[in-house]
């Protein structure tokens, strides 16, 4: 999955943005937020063959039916490689290492995004604010790579070092 927004999902046992039993996956340049499940709100992999997550920001995804809510992000297996990610609650699946940002459960990390809606493009997105700790800290050696952000054409990555997730945010 690559420059997507994942949003808005449920599932009633696991993962509710992926649940991946199948094999290998692959989630960059890509945001997932505002998912729910029983277990593993945003994604569940749950796979020999690890998950990798490049420049994804994977937040403000919640444990079904409990109230109040839990935050949940990731469950499961996630490749040790995985790097330049933003996750609001990264408890137990990935380290502070290869610039990952990452919070907890009591003290999730707010990414800061806007509302699902009609950014450009052809799909709806979630724009980062101001002061969103995403802007400018994904991997600065694939700066300008992808070419586009999940909007297309219009819309080029900027600013000498890519904004993590599915949006590219013009400021300066």
């Amino acid at each position: 999955v690559s420059e997507s927004t994942i949003s808005y999902n449920s599932a009633t046992k696991f993962g509710g943005g992926i649940y991946n039993v199948s094999g290998g996956l692959e989630f960059s340049e890509s945001t997932l937020a505002y998912n729910s499940a029983a277990t593993a709100g945003g994604i569940g992999s749950y796979v020999p063959t690890h998950s990798i997550l490049h420049n994804a920001l994977v937040a403000d995804n919640y444990l079904r039916n409990v109230n109040p809510l839990s935050p949940s992000d990731l469950d499961g297996t996630f490749d040790a490689g995985s790097s330049y990610n933003l996750i609001g609650d990264g408890s137990g699946n990935l380290d502070g290492a290869l610039g990952n940002l990452l919070g907890t459960s009591s003290d999730p990390l707010d990414p800061k995004l806007g509302p699902l809606q009609n950014n450009g493009g052809p799909t709806p997105t979630r724009l980062l604010l101001p002061g969103s700790p995403a802007l400018d800290t994904g991997n600065p050696a694939v700066s300008g790579q992808p070419s586009f952000d999940q909007r297309g054409t219009g819309f080029p990555r900027v600013n000498g070092r890519i904004d993590i997730g599915a949006i590219e945010i013009r400021h300066g």
